[in-house]
């Protein structure tokens, strides 16, 4: 188990922004820290929030590691595919001007 001490003040801020970020996914993060303040097993605390013990474990490090504003940070995964300068080239191809022809 993590121990995390939560002062009034980062306890209130959690309170707040579980339900006003904007993002979901945010939002998320702050419950589950918003429910470790308020001393909830880990177990009780991802049946919750509907995430896994390493969702919750990685949420834990993140908010140890910079705090409220670290766990505003989104880091989606982003796969590059190899068509990119293709796409590129066609997304051009389709902003020419009328009557514009590439000889």
């Amino acid at each position: 188990m993590i121990n995390i001490e939560f002062t009034k003040g980062e306890i209130q801020s959690l309170d707040y922004e579980r339900y006003h970020y904007p993002h979901p996914r945010v939002q998320r993060k702050m419950e589950a820290l918003w429910l470790k303040s308020h001393k909830l097993q880990h177990k009780e605390i991802c049946c919750l929030t509907g995430v896994s013990s390493n969702t919750l474990q990685s949420y834990f490090r993140d908010y140890q590691q910079g705090g409220i504003e670290k766990l505003k940070e989104l880091n989606f995964y982003q796969p590059q595919s190899g068509c990119g300068y293709f796409w590129t080239t066609a997304k051009i191809g389709l902003h020419l001007p009328f009557g514009c022809c590439l000889s």
